[in-house]
């Protein structure tokens, strides 16, 4: 049990760590205020208790990160991340085809996500018996 949790652990952590390269790698060319539309396919998501971010990439390869918009001023204040936003990445699956509208905020933040295409189905793999 121990063992399944570490390896859960580092995963994630494995995870976030190549989405900030990747994303610190592409931020380098952008500046605050930037926005933009972007399509392609979902490959990664992450929603956690501290995180909510997914990632896509188009049809010539580029990589990009999204997480959602902060809305308001700190969260003892009501402030947090995009509700909406929130919401439509939860419901993303990994081969969804998305169209993201983004701002540039210290990250790409998603303003509007728009599933052109949903992932093919995985067919369900019949129940071994219970021996």
């Amino acid at each position: 049990m121990l063992t399944r949790r570490f390896v859960c652990l580092i995963t994630i952590l494995t995870i976030s760590l190549f989405a900030v390269a990747v994303a610190r790698a592409a931020d380098a060319e952008r500046k605050e205020g930037d926005t933009g539309t972007f399509t392609g396919t979902v490959t990664k998501k992450i929603v956690n208790a501290t995180t909510t971010c997914f990632g896509a990439k188009s049809a010539d390869g580029t990589t990009e990160i999204f997480f959602p918009k902060w809305i308001g001023g700190n969260p003892k204040d009501g402030g947090g991340f995009d509700k909406d936003i929130v919401a439509k990445i939860k419901e993303l699956h990994v081969g969804d085809k998305v169209e993201v509208k983004w701002i540039y905020s210290e990250h790409l933040r998603a303003l509007d996500i728009k599933v052109t295409e949903k992932a093919p189905a995985e067919p369900k793999k019949p129940e071994e018996p219970k021996k």
